[in-house]
């Protein structure tokens, strides 16, 4: 690769990077609801030969001790479309049960990271998730999630 196709990519690689499709939000309280701040896809798709079939949501959640998500809780997530902001409850769920994390063993559970590619029929403008916490007894809202777009 030419140095000036090298130098290109970079600079195009860190004008996504400088797009915020980075989000870090706190989880929910025992038996609360948490929901992430939303992705921007036109901003994404704004840069230079980005397409929204090379796009990958990515949920990352750090580990959960048993403080956190006791035996039998369980923290669930559901990814979220919207066509403004901010994601929330009548925001539309695209799919239900993305993520859950159950409280076991004594040792909690996690770190979980995982992936979704966007359809190329997506049609919001705004993605992000909501994070479902049951149980009742631990509190994760100390913890943050962290939400992605990358390509």
């Amino acid at each position: 690769m030419s140095t000036e196709k090298n130098t290109a990519s970079v600079r195009d690689n860190h004008m996504l990077q400088d797009k915020g499709l980075t989000k870090t939000n706190v989880l929910p309280t025992a038996d609360g609801t948490a929901y992430s701040t939303g992705i921007d896809l036109s901003a994404a798709l704004g840069a230079k030969d980005a397409r929204l079939a090379d796009c990958e949501f990515v949920l990352s959640i750090p580990d959960l001790t048993v403080t956190h998500l006791p035996d039998a809780d369980t923290l669930k997530f559901a990814i979220l479309g919207d066509t403004a902001l901010p994601i929330d409850g009548s925001s539309i769920v695209m799919i239900t049960e993305f993520l859950s994390m159950l409280g076991a063993g004594g040792v909690g559970d996690g770190p979980e990271v995982k992936r979704f590619r966007l359809p190329s029929d997506w049609t919001y403008q705004y993605i992000g998730v909501v994070a479902v916490a049951a149980g009742g007894t631990g509190d994760i809202s100390a913890i943050s999630m962290t939400t992605a777009l990358v390509f």
